[in-house]
C-alpha cells in the first residue's frame, strides 16, 4: 500500500498546530499540576541508598572552587561514604546546597571534618547544621576538626540561634530535637608540634572506618590538618590546604587516592600582575602572598609519585577553577605523574573504590 505523502507546507501546518495544541496544554492548569506532581514525585523518590553500600568507599566531590567566583563549582568540600557512614570534609559556600540538590540523605551525616578555618572552608558550617536538622537529623551536628573548632561551633549556634528558635515555634514537636552544632576537638595546636608540623592522631572509628587526621604546612594558618580515611582495604587521602609537607607525604603513602589542593602559578601570576596595573593593590597583594602556603599542580603530581597513589583528583583549584577546557590546559600545564593517574575533578564527580580489591571507577553523582 502506497502511504500519501505530505507536502512540505501541510507538514508545516501540522508541526505548528501540534506545538500550539502543546503550548496551550502546558497553560492549562490541570496540565500543569499534573506534571509538577509528576516532577516532584520523582525527585523526592530519589534514593541515594547504594551509595552507602558497605562494598565501596565512595568519594563525591561538593566542592571543588578557591575563594574566587567560579561559575558551576562551590568552595571546598568533599564527602567519603564507607562502611554506611556519611562523613563531611570542610563545607565551603554553596556546597550545603549541591548536596541538598543531590538528594543526599542529611540526616544521615555521622561528622563534619574541618582542615582549617578559613572561610571558604567554613562558609556553609550553618546551613549544612540547618538543613540535616531540617530533614531530620535528631542530634546536634558532630564538628571535627583542631583546636579552635569550638568557637568556630559557637559562632554558627550563635548566628543560627534565632533561626532554630522560630523554626521550632513554628513546627513544634517536628523540631524539638537536634540542632546545630557540637564541637569534637582533637588538639594539634600545641606549641611543641607547631614548631614540628608532624603530629597525628586517629580522631573517628566506627564500623571499622578510621578516620586519622595530620597537621600540614599552611603557615601563617594555624593550625590546619589533612585527613586519611581507611576503610576495608581501600584509602584516601585529603590534603586541605597546604604547602609542601613531609607530613603529608608520610600519611599519604600507598593511599589509593590523594585529594589535592592546587595553586596554578600559571593563573596566579597574571592575576597578579593584572591587579596591579589596574590599581587594585589590596587584590595583587593577595596574590603575591599565596603563593607561600598552597601546592601547585605540578607539585601535587610529585607529592603522588613520591607517596605512590595510583589516583591523584585535583580539587580547591586556585587561585580561580577552571571551567572550560581551554582554561583547564593552562591550570594542568607541566603536570606529569611517574606512574599513575591525575584527574581535575569538578563538582558532582565520584570516585569509586571496591572494599577487598584494587579496582578504582569514576562516576557522576
Amino acid at each position: 500500500m502506497i502511504m500519501p505523502r505530505l507536502r512540505p507546507k501541510r507538514l508545516l501546518f501540522a508541526l505548528l498546530f501540534l506545538g500550539l495544541a502543546l503550548f496551550v496544554a502546558l497553560k492549562t492548569h490541570p496540565v500543569q499540576d499534573w506534571l509538577l506532581n509528576r516532577i516532584m514525585s520523582r525527585q523526592f523518590a530519589q534514593n541515594q541508598a547504594a551509595l552507602f553500600d558497605k562494598s565501596a568507599m565512595r568519594v563525591i566531590f561538593c566542592g571543588t572552587a578557591a575563594p574566587p567566583p567560579s561559575p558551576g563549582k562551590a568552595k571546598a568540600c568533599t564527602i567519603v561514604i564507607a562502611g554506611g557512614k556519611f562523613l563531611v570534609f570542610d563545607a565551603g559556600p554553596k556546597s550545603a546546597e549541591n548536596i541538598a540538590r543531590w538528594r543526599l540523605p542529611m540526616p544521615k551525616i555521622d561528622g563534619l571534618f574541618l582542615t582549617h578555618f578559613h572561610s571558604d572552608h567554613i562558609g556553609d558550617v550553618g546551613e549544612l547544621a540547618m538543613l540535616s536538622w531540617a530533614q531530620g537529623k535528631k542530634e546536634p551536628l558532630p564538628l571535627y576538626g583542631p583546636d579552635g573548632v569550638n568557637k568556630v561551633a559557637e559562632g554558627f549556634n550563635l548566628a543560627y540561634a534565632y533561626d532554630q528558635e522560630h523554626r521550632r515555634t513554628h513546627h513544634g514537636a517536628a523540631l524539638a530535637q537536634g540542632g546545630g552544632l557540637v564541637a569534637r576537638p582533637f588538639g594539634m595546636a600545641d606549641a611543641e608540634s607547631r614548631k614540628r608540623h608532624d603530629a597525628s592522631a586517629v580522631v573517628y572509628e566506627s564500623d571499622g572506618v578510621k578516620v586519622t587526621a595530620f597537621q600540614v604546612m599552611h603557615e601563617p594558618v594555624y593550625p590546619a590538618v589533612g585527613y586519611r580515611v581507611d576503610y576495608g582495604g581501600r584509602s584516601v587521602v585529603i590534603t586541605g590546604d597546604t604547602a609542601w609537607s613531609d607530613n603529608l607525604i608520610k600519611h599519604a603513602n600507598k593511599a589509593d587516592v590523594l585529594i589535592a589542593e592546587a595553586q596554578a602559578e600559571t593563573f596566579r601570576r597574571p592575576m597578579a600582575k593584572t591587579s596591579a596595573e589596574q590599581g587594585q593593590q589590596q587584590i595583587a597583594t593577595l596574590m603575591r602572598d599565596i603563593r607561600s602556603y598552597h601546592i601547585t599542580p605540578v607539585q601535587a603530581a610529585q607529592i603522588a609519585d613520591r607517596a605512590g597513589n595510583p589516583i591523584l583528583a585535583i580539587t580547591h583549584q586556585g587561585p580561580a577553577a577552571p571551567t572550560n577546557w581551554f582554561m583547564r590546559d593552562i591550570f594542568m600545564r607541566g603536570v606529569k605523574r611517574k606512574s599513575g593517574d591525575v584527574k581535575l575533578v569538578d563538582d558532582g564527580d565520584m570516585i569509586i573504590l571496591a572494599t577487598g580489591a584494587k579496582t578504582i571507577s569514576i562516576d557522576k553523582i
